[in-house]
């Protein structure tokens, strides 16, 4: 099951050219529930959709979609999508966890303030993506 996120261009007088959403922090939520920053020498790329036909780098006159992960029955794991993961990487998110994901979207002449997006699970699969909206809630955060 892969999920997404929408780019919105709301400067729609102008384009957004070559642009990325790139994944610049980590947190992860520590026993005492406090999301404690990882480890992670780069930024890294996500994917945009669909993933097969689109370049690394767009150009956005309104919208597009990116994919921001995805799971997969019996895994273990929520997955994030980018187009190169380090041996190291430790924004997984596995059963009874919850990761912040830090991102920040780069154009020609543009870079946005940095997003945070949640992503806890529970641990349970259902075909059914209205039931997993429960069991693997994703949501902005205000930085």
């Amino acid at each position: 099951m892969f999920y997404h996120l929408t780019v919105i261009n709301r400067r729609r007088w102008r384009a957004a050219e070559n642009c990325r959403v790139m994944l610049v922090g980590i947190t992860r939520r520590d026993p005492a529930n406090i999301f404690q920053p990882m480890a992670m020498p780069v930024p890294m790329q996500l994917v945009w959709a669909p993933a097969e036909i689109t370049p690394p780098s767009i150009t956005i006159t309104r919208e597009q979609v990116l994919d921001l992960g995805f799971i997969v029955e019996n895994d273990k794991n929520f997955i994030p999508r980018l187009y190169s993961t380090p041996n190291n990487f430790q924004g997984y998110v596995g059963p009874n966890e919850a990761v912040r994901y830090h991102l920040q979207i780069e154009a020609v002449n543009f870079t946005s303030p940095i997003y945070v997006v949640e992503v806890a699970w529970d641990g349970q699969w259902s075909y059914d993506p209205t039931a997993m909206e429960r069991h693997l809630p994703i949501r902005l955060n205000p930085t």
